[in-house]
């Protein structure tokens, strides 16, 4: 009877350990799976439509650069958690401010590709990170730190990235 508690309890754990893992990845990793990194400013919210709630789903956003890939447009729709996404919800997004974002065309659930102009953040990696005039602020290496957060000038960020991405 204990072997059988002891083995519900380690699946249990592990269980939680891989549910929960991805909330602890830095910036770093989500700009080796992007597709897209770009330095976006949140231009609105989008409210979700076909459900009957009035609640925020996605955001549209202007490119003002890109550092990994190419968009194809100036404006694009970033995905939203939906209750259900492992992506940070719209709102912490406040409207107006600039971001650099790790993005990717694919769906998170199916792996398919997303409509055109449609993009999701790249899992689990947290919000991105936030400019302010020519520096950027975020998690670049080490999820879950304490203290302030890393401070990196935008003048520096295509060698960061390239050197991120490097290490694949």
């Amino acid at each position: 009877m204990k072997r059988r508690w002891l083995g519900l309890g380690i699946l249990w754990a592990a269980g939680q350990a891989a549910g929960t893992s991805c909330a602890f990845q830095a910036f770093d990793q989500a700009v080796k799976a992007a597709e897209v990194v770009a330095l976006v400013e949140v231009e609105r919210h989008l409210p979700r439509t076909g459900t009957g709630f009035s609640s925020v789903l996605d955001m549209q956003v202007r490119v003002l650069g890109t550092y990994v890939g190419q968009p194809g447009a100036t404006r694009l729709t970033v995905r939203g958690d939906d209750g259900m996404s492992p992506f940070p919800y719209v709102t912490q997004y406040p409207v107006g401010t600039r971001w650099v974002l790790a993005l990717t065309r694919k769906d998170w659930r199916t792996g398919t590709p997303m409509p055109a102009g449609r993009y999701s953040p790249v899992a689990c990696t947290g919000l991105g990170l936030l400019v302010s005039g020519p520096v950027a602020y975020g998690v670049l290496t080490r999820y879950g730190q304490t203290g302030p957060a890393d401070v990196l000038p935008l003048k520096q960020l295509p060698a960061w990235i390239k050197a991120m991405r490097a290490r694949r």
